[in-house]
């Protein structure tokens, strides 16, 4: 069905109301001269009763016909969301949303409802708004705010692998270390960030671990495996050990025999510097020596330098690092044999252990030298006498 047929239908129906209410109008005019008009008004009054009741039914019969065919058209034949449609604003006098001045037809959309006599929906035959045919193209409407930015896109793919590079130098830690600093008696600090590079470089892995006798802490660069006291025999025994250990703080036994037997012993060792005045004056004298035992990280050689306080290379191309200088240290002449031990030149000890019993006992080293040849090492360049500086350094 066709848009055109409703209208037509719509004029029709206008035209035969006004048609059939004009003669109503004319047959109910009377004529004063008309005397028999007058006679048989009663009459004729009746005729247009009847005749204006016979109209009344043709249209509201027209009516109901046009709104069952607007209903089948509705079904039958859905808007399509695309057309472009009129609506008249609310409060004006015809102006409609695409800016005519006079749109008769005027349309809802499916979620508006369309209520009898308002300005959108003139028609009451249904309960829907007719569609307006599509007006011509507005103009170019006012540019909008601009939007939020847009969220992140996600990571892009993996690249292609590079190719390998050059193997580089091997660092080792004594280029963490300055070149210039304070006394030798004092570890100097190292670079830490120049040290992280280099465990990076070897995988944190390998090492060398050495004593440091006399102290309690680790040099810087150094870590420490654990503290204790320096231990050794008895001076005055013929047996046991020569060598000088060092007991951790916190011993472990394993099935013990308490009592005294005829097994071997260590003691507590006792600093004798009473004719040394460089450490006397230290408050050490009879005082229990304490030790640390120390692992120099990524190094590979340790070693004791006797007679000097800095560490001597003939290969260049070996760095040897200070760990720490002190002074030669051992047994004095007079009793038995014992090894020597570079002790620390500024040495700690156990607090209340003065009880100088002297079981295990150090002393310094002296050099005795002569300016014969043949009698010993030379003087110069040693000195009779002297007491000899001592290095541990690591490689």
């Amino acid at each position: 069905m066709d848009y055109t047929l409703v209208v037509i239908l719509c004029y029709l129906t206008c035209v035969i109301g006004i048609v059939n209410a004009s003669k109503i109008l004319q047959g109910a005019n009377l004529d004063e001269s008309d005397e028999d008009g007058k006679d048989n008004f009663g009459e004729r009054l009746d005729g247009l009763e009847r005749d204006y009741a016979d109209i009344k039914n043709q249209m509201e019969k027209m009516l109901a016909k046009l709104a069952t065919i607007h209903e089948s058209i509705v079904t039958e034949t859905p808007v399509r969301d695309t057309r472009a449609k009129r609506d008249i604003l609310p409060g004006s006098s015809g102006q409609d949303t695409l800016g005519g001045n006079d749109s008769s037809m005027p349309t809802g959309t499916a979620d508006e409802a369309c209520a009898s006599g308002s300005l959108n929906c003139p028609y009451a035959m249904s309960s829907d708004c007719i569609v307006c045919p599509t007006g011509p193209q507005g103009p170019q409407g006012v540019t909008g705010p601009t939007g939020l930015p847009g969220r992140d896109g996600r990571d892009g793919r993996d690249g292609t692998p590079g190719s390998r590079g050059d193997k580089g130098d091997t660092a080792t830690l004594a280029d963490a270390m300055p070149t210039s600093g304070p006394s030798v008696n004092q570890a100097a600090p190292p670079n830490f960030d120049r040290l992280l590079e280099v465990i990076a470089q070897n995988n944190g892995s390998g090492g060398v671990t050495y004593v440091r006798w006399g102290r309690s802490n680790c040099p810087h660069g150094a870590e420490k495996v654990y503290e204790g006291y320096t231990a050794g025999g008895s001076r005055d025994l013929k047996g046991g050990g020569s060598n000088y250990l060092c007991l951790p703080t916190n011993p472990i036994y394993s099935y013990p025999n308490a009592g005294s037997d005829s097994a071997s012993r260590v003691y507590g060792v006792e600093y004798e510097v009473d004719d040394f005045p460089r450490l006397h004056d230290q408050g050490i004298d009879d005082m229990e020596a304490l030790c640390v035992v120390c692992l120099a990280p990524l190094r590979s050689a340790v070693l004791v330098v006797p007679g000097r306080n800095d560490c001597l290379s003939e290969t260049p191309e070996r760095n040897w690092h200070l760990e720490y200088s002190g002074y030669l240290m051992s047994a004095s002449y007079r009793y038995y044999r014992t090894e020597y031990i570079c002790v620390d030149a500024f040495p700690e000890f156990r607090p209340g252990s003065n009880s100088n019993i002297n079981h295990a006992t150090i002393y310094v080293v002296e050099s005795r030298c002569s300016d014969t040849p043949t009698e010993g090492f030379p003087c110069p360049p040693y000195v009779d006498g002297y007491e000899l500086t001592c290095a541990v350094c690591t490689a």
